[in-house]
């Protein structure tokens, strides 16, 4: 993140910016027939940038995918054309929120739960559920998510969001 904000504030054609910090972590059961056939665990981290140009009395703005892999001079490069791209955009002029840190966490009665525990209640759940008659569940795949956003924006707004969430197919 450090490096991308860099090459942002040196940017002297872009206006504003923001960018966006998804740390995601997840426990995830798949079933086929009844029968859990994988256990799967992700530890993920993408990033966002959004510039923004103010142009011929408009506000244009561009985002674009932000790799840990990227070199300095690719970011540079990454910023010119969103930057670029910002100007065909001609949204009426607004402001980006300005100053200010806050860290919170959404409330959730799932957030200390053993998550292979809470996984496999769900999936009781689920089943205890399939009672129709001449039908069945073929597949089942139940993901929990623990995640962290981070948003800090060119006018000093720095937030950090936690939640966990669950998301049955």
């Amino acid at each position: 993140m450090s490096a991308i904000e860099k090459v942002l504030r040196e940017n002297k054609n872009i206006s504003d910016f923001r960018l966006a910090e998804i740390a995601t972590k997840s426990y995830e059961l798949f079933f086929v027939h009844k029968k859990l056939e994988t256990v799967r665990s992700t530890d993920t981290v993408s990033r966002r940038a959004t510039v923004y140009v103010d142009h011929d009395g408009a506000r244009g703005d561009s985002s674009f995918a932000v790799y840990a892999s990227s070199t300095e001079e690719q970011l540079r490069e990454m910023v010119e054309k969103a930057a670029a791209r910002a100007k065909l955009v001609f949204n009426q002029p607004y402001t980006l929120p300005e100053g200010g840190k806050f860290d919170a966490e959404l409330p959730s009665n799932m957030k200390d739960a053993d998550k292979k525990e809470l996984a496999c209640r769900i999936a009781d759940a689920v089943y205890a559920a399939d009672d129709l008659e001449g039908g069945s569940i073929n597949a089942l795949e139940i993901f929990i998510y623990e995640d962290a956003v981070r948003v800090v924006n060119s006018r000093g707004i720095e937030k950090t969001q936690k939640k966990t969430r669950v998301m049955i197919e």
